[in-house]
């Protein structure tokens, strides 16, 4: 991923998160959260084309998977609160979803991928039932699992195979 590339997405991060805390009374943008955020998608990136064998650049679902990772790891938002909305618990998990889908557009020249609802939710699920695996690899903590990475891609070619088909 190229500098120009990188610096639309971390944009594209810090638009969804002031836009969050903005509208949410209930979610606290918290920006210093996403200064290690390239560092974790180098080091996620490195470790995933080192499994593939190969020196070759990542396909935009990859690329889509490593950064959704990143971003829950850094947690740029937090809630304000114990009795938060359902939005403000899953925000980052929103934000990666958005990230990563404007990174899969973006491959297609695409401004942003209408995705089901459905979808949505199971996307939350499965982040949260992995949030330990990721703290874990962007902590350096432990082997870095990087199969839940691999399946993070496949969903995401998925996502943007429907879209393909919808449009």
């Amino acid at each position: 991923m190229n500098t120009k590339t990188e610096t639309k997405v971390k944009d594209i991060a810090i638009t969804l998160c002031k836009e969050l805390s903005t509208k949410q009374s209930d979610i606290n943008f918290i920006q210093n959260n996403l200064t290690g955020l390239f560092n974790t998608y180098s080091l996620l990136k490195e470790e995933m084309r080192a499994k593939m064998g190969k020196q070759t650049e990542l396909d935009r679902h990859k690329i889509a998977a490593l950064f959704s990772f990143a971003i829950v790891a850094h947690k740029p938002l937090e809630t304000k609160g114990k009795n938060s909305s359902y939005l403000a618990r899953n925000a980052n998990y929103f934000v990666a979803l958005k990230v990563a889908t404007a990174i899969l557009a973006s491959f297609k020249d695409k401004t942003d991928f209408t995705i089901d609802n459905r979808y949505t939710q199971e996307f939350f699920k499965l982040l949260k039932l992995n949030e330990m695996t990721i703290d874990n690899i962007c902590k350096n903590e432990g082997k870095i699992q990087i199969s839940i990475l691999f399946f993070m891609s496949h969903l995401f070619y998925f996502i943007d195979e429907c879209d393909t088909r919808t449009h």
